[in-house]
């Protein structure tokens, strides 16, 4: 089994979303890894949590984001996607631990690690509390959770990844499916899209191919966005349903 890296041309928000799902609903036999290629036209943009309510998302938008924002099929809170790194996964859930918090927690580690030793920059995990087992939070819900206009960059929180000034650098949320797992990450880290993206890159293929313990990846071209789930995920209906 090889990792499977997509390629896909450059999309906005509908058709970013619409392509993970349309991947999740593949369900590949493989993990797929997808990097983002945003069209110039929805930069800056933004992202929210699948359960949240559109009202509070408007409220906490900044006034120019509040016609370029768009609900994921994923948990968690608003995400501004502007100099973020933004990339997907998609695996199967056996090959990933079954608790939500275990997941993010092997996950952020792998990233951790990879993004340290290719970037020499000191990243770290926050740990959870010794005293209780690590909370789900905003940034780390599933679909089904309630997060209501939550910013996923706001505070840190356990198994985020942080820089050595303390900021938080990623934030992922996920939608599981019997069978497979929807992680959509965003790697907030200063030149992730410009001079460090293809470090970057490298960094989480390298991570996943360890936490999957697989030799290499097979480069592969993305299939479109499937029409019906471009056209949710533009709906004002789809953006404001709750």
């Amino acid at each position: 089994m090889f990792l499977r890296l997509l390629q896909a041309p450059r999309l906005g928000l509908a058709g970013q979303m619409a392509l993970d799902e349309t991947l999740l609903d593949a369900a590949p036999p493989a993990p797929c890894l997808r990097l983002y290629r945003w069209t110039p036209a929805s930069v800056p943009s933004a992202t929210f949590g699948y359960a949240q309510r559109h009202a509070d998302v408007l409220q906490t938008l900044p006034p120019h984001l509040r016609r370029r924002c768009t609900r994921r099929p994923t948990g968690g809170g608003i995400v501004i996607h502007d100099i973020d790194l933004t990339f997907s996964l998609v695996a199967p859930r056996a090959l990933l631990p079954a608790a939500p918090a275990a997941l993010y927690l092997a996950l952020h580690n792998a990233i951790a690690a990879a993004l340290s030793s290719a970037l020499a920059l000191p990243l770290r995990l926050v740990p959870p509390s010794p005293a209780e087992p690590m909370p789900l939070r905003p940034c780390q819900s599933v679909a089904t959770d309630v997060a209501p206009a939550s910013q996923c960059f706001l505070a840190p929180v356990p198994a985020d990844l942080l820089a050595p000034d303390g900021h938080k650098v990623l934030g992922g949320a996920l939608r599981r499916r019997a069978t497979h797992v929807l992680y959509q990450g965003s790697l907030r880290l200063e030149g992730a899209r410009t001079r460090l993206h293809d470090a970057c890159a490298d960094a989480l293929l390298s991570a996943l191919l360890a936490l999957f313990h697989l030799p290499a990846a097979l480069p592969l071209t993305a299939p479109p966005p499937v029409p019906a789930l471009l056209a949710r995920y533009a709906s004002p209906a789809w953006i404001a349903r709750r």
